[in-house]
């Protein structure tokens, strides 16, 4: 599921935010990174993915 969430092509969203306590480790796989100071959210953040023109 977060293959097709994170990989669809009209899903053209730059930064994904998630809370987790305990799949850190799964999340880490789609490319998602601890938020500092608040290692309960993790961002995936991909700033190529910019605004349509």
């Amino acid at each position: 599921m977060m293959s097709i969430i994170t990989q669809h092509p009209e899903l053209r969203v730059r930064s994904f935010l998630l809370a987790t306590e305990d799949a850190h480790i799964l999340y880490e796989k789609y490319g998602f990174k601890y938020i500092d100071d608040l290692k309960r959210y993790m961002r995936l953040y991909r700033p190529e993915l910019g605004p349509k023109n």
